[in-house]
């Protein structure tokens, strides 16, 4: 009985002074915050779950961000936030707990550390499709067997609640393209706690075949009407179809007339509206863009460009752009590109772009007029192609004895270029200025002489590979390129994404 009276009295006097302890950080900057254990979720991740953020001395002096202030309550939410974030991705049996505080009294700061033991996670063993009611005009055990392997949560997964909800979107999709517009997907989940083996059940209750109805169109001012709902990839009284919605709205953007698209179904779940009307609402983008700026260098003396751009010239979607700068180097350059959308359908687009400039180096002068005549076809969202004539005539004035040039047939020394090249571009890195994951693939081929005349002959073959991982904070860019007959392998690890805190850490 007095043995169990003294461990209780050193209990307490140690939950005391820990009491105590954390007592003495309340609101202290909090400089840092670190994890051990984490070994399946990043640190970023983690943090973006928190309500305290991690401000570094740097990040403070830079940004003005304020720093979070210690708090027993706000590291007790942190602490729940933390474990449920585990636990929707899997971890059911997940531990968290705050490690020891490290503080700078004089500085007033502290440093964060939270000790995880993840435990096994639940991962998937069966994945099943069922209907809510027998419909003969369904093959459910079909649908299931061609889009089971396209689910995030598929056999030996781990299971997310994030995957789950991503999973039902795509089966919601699968029957809004098979017309089934008021489709609802649920599912049922059976849990093997022995194994941590989970198996899912979609019970899917398609509702009734629907059909696209009246169509109203808002918002076009100067574009015509006829010509918008020629963009439509549906008609009215047509079975519903949910990609067909997706492929109007990306026509009508691709047209680059409008600043704003909308394409949405009125659907009413409570009367199961049939057929369904589709509201179509536009913004139209400014029709003339005209950008200009001047300035003065030690080389090229004053300087000045105009960039115009006109939407819509001549009817439909077509548009120009002109194009000028000059120079005491570059006297004058001139560039009209026409544009013409949809040559043969809805992916074709066709351009002309004549061109003349000049040229002033000490020692010669060049004047240059040609022509290109590109020819793009968009296959789909991830890849297009593009074959393109060109055409080019230089006149150069050199000075006589120049020995680069020693035996010229006349003063002005003439070359022609005229060829053709074809490029595709295959893109699945996004976001698509600042990519964090997917790759990068362009190849051509240009062929300059031989049957299209000009002075000189010549085959070039080129490619360009890159790809994109991101790990934790930062993001992994690897590039490969080969041109004619030389192989050149590039690897560059760069920080696509600045990180404050990594770099003090790394301080």
């Amino acid at each position: 009985m007095i043995k169990k009276i003294v461990y209780i009295f050193f209990v307490s006097i140690i939950l005391q002074l820990f009491g105590l302890n954390l007592k003495a950080q309340e609101n202290y900057e909090i400089r840092s915050i670190g994890f051990k254990g984490n070994r399946s979720l990043e640190k970023s991740y983690l943090i973006d779950k928190m309500v305290v953020e991690e401000v570094s001395y740097f990040e403070k002096l830079l940004t003005k961000n304020e720093p979070s202030l210690f708090s027993r309550k706000l590291i007790e939410l942190d602490l729940e936030r933390l474990r449920k974030t585990y636990q929707s991705e899997g971890f059911v049996d997940v531990s968290v707990k705050l490690d020891t505080l490290k503080a700078n009294d004089d500085r007033q700061i502290v440093k964060l550390n939270f000790i995880i033991e993840e435990g096994k996670p639940f991962t998937i063993d069966t994945v099943i499709f069922k209907l809510k009611e027998a419909n003969p005009q369904i093959n459910i055990d079909s649908i299931g067997k061609n889009n089971s392997k396209k689910l995030s949560l598929r056999k030996t997964k781990r299971f997310s609640d994030e995957a789950l909800k991503k999973d039902i979107s795509f089966i919601r999709n699968i029957f809004l393209d098979m017309s089934y517009a008021y489709v609802e997907v649920d599912y049922q989940i059976q849990l093997d706690t022995a194994q941590q083996l989970a198996g899912i059940t979609y019970v899917i209750n398609p509702g009734p075949v629907s059909h696209f109805g009246k169509t109203t169109l808002k918002g076009n001012e100067h574009v015509d009407e006829e010509f918008v709902r020629k963009q439509f990839s549906y008609s009215e009284g047509e079975d519903y179809n949910k990609s067909l919605l997706d492929k109007t709205r990306e026509s009508l953007y691709h047209l680059r007339l409008f600043s704003v698209v909308s394409v949405l179904p009125q659907k009413d779940n409570t009367t199961l509206r049939n057929p369904i009307p589709v509201n179509v609402y536009i913004e139209e983008a400014p029709r003339i863009n005209t950008e200009f700026g001047a300035g003065y260098g030690t080389e090229d003396k004053f300087r000045a460009f105009v960039d115009f751009t006109y939407l819509g010239f001549l009817g439909t979607a077509r548009r120009i752009n002109i194009y000028a700068k000059h120079s005491a180097i570059e006297p004058y350059f001139i560039s009209v590109k026409w544009t013409q959308p949809q040559l043969f359908d809805k992916k074709g687009t066709v351009s002309i772009n004549p061109f003349l400039g000049r040229n002033a180096e000490p020692g010669y002068e060049t004047s240059t007029y040609g022509l290109n005549l590109p020819l793009t076809y968009r296959f789909n969202k991830r890849l297009n192609t593009t074959l393109t004539y060109y055409y080019e005539r230089v006149e150069q004035q050199i000075e006589e004895g120049d020995p680069e040039f020693p035996d010229p047939e006349e003063e002005n020394y003439l070359y022609n270029k005229s060829g053709v090249m074809l490029s595709s571009v295959f893109a699945t890195a996004s976001p698509k200025f600042s990519p964090l994951q997917g790759v990068n693939l362009s190849m051509g081929v240009k062929l300059n002489g031989y049957k299209f005349g000009g002075d000189f002959s010549y085959l070039r073959v080129w490619g360009d590979f890159r790809t994109y991982q991101k790990i934790d904070d930062v993001v992994l860019a690897l590039r490969g390129m080969i041109g004619e007959s030389t192989l050149l392998m590039t690897m560059v690890l760069f920080l696509l994404k600045i990180d404050f805190t990594q770099e003090v850490a790394t301080l």
